[in-house]
């Protein structure tokens, strides 16, 4: 889960915006991924704390509160991390990875 050591750090890195893509699929005419795509139309300053959501998972589950695990993936520990604390609860789990690619192209494959 998410730590660190003293207050003041804690408050500025929690002020640190996020942007957490729960998109999955493939662009048909240029075969790019949700990461390709939102590196390719935000602002530099964005990308650096993108963080993409992954199941396999189902809404109605969710919402009914069975036991759910996903997938975070971010180049930035930093915003993974940051999601994952956000995210998480008893019956939500969120697992950190840095392997954005592999993830945001598995994903269109996942149930």
């Amino acid at each position: 889960m998410y730590n660190c050591s003293g207050a003041w750090p804690c408050m500025v890195e929690l002020l640190v915006q996020i942007l957490v893509s729960c998109t999955k699929g493939i662009l048909n005419d240029t075969l790019e991924t949700p990461q390709h795509i939102l590196s390719r139309v935000l602002p530099s300053e964005m990308t650096k704390n993108l963080a993409y959501l992954s199941g396999p998972s189902f809404a109605a589950e969710v919402a009914a509160g069975q036991p759910t695990v996903v997938t975070i993936a971010s180049a930035n520990d930093q915003a993974a991390g940051r999601a994952q604390m956000l995210l998480s609860n008893s019956r939500f789990r969120c697992y950190r990875t840095n392997d954005v690619e592999g993830m945001t192209f598995m994903h269109p494959y996942s149930l």
